[in-house]
């Protein structure tokens, strides 16, 4: 089993947040979601690292994704991985999210539609 590790950095004023390891029910959601709260000006969420995930995260997303659009700030999720974009897939919730196919470039849309 890999432990989840959350990371936080901010990028010109976008918040990225980092995921890797295992995502699931038990780990510290408490550090996930005080992760996911906004916090600058908009927030990409690199998934690209994680190697398991369960509905506990597609719970924390889908929160964060709530309080973003509450607050009029963007919500991107960068490079899911394989078990997320199954997870994002089998639960018919990828249109749920803007989705960016690298970390990269959820950067760049995420700090587009913060200026608008």
């Amino acid at each position: 089993m890999t432990e989840m590790v959350v990371s936080r950095a901010v990028v010109g004023g976008v918040c990225v947040v980092r995921l890797r390891g295992e995502v699931e029910a038990g780990e510290d959601g408490g550090g996930l979601a005080a992760a996911l709260v906004p916090g600058g000006r908009a927030t990409v969420v690199d998934l690209s690292d994680v190697s398991f995930a369960d509905s506990s995260l597609l719970h924390e997303l889908l929160h964060a994704q709530r309080l973003h659009t509450a607050a009029g700030l963007p919500l991107v999720l960068a490079a899911p991985s394989p078990p997320v974009a199954r997870l994002l897939d089998i639960t018919n919730t990828f249109d749920a999210f803007a989705v960016a196919a690298t970390p990269e470039e959820g950067l760049r849309r995420a700090a587009e539609s913060a200026r608008r």
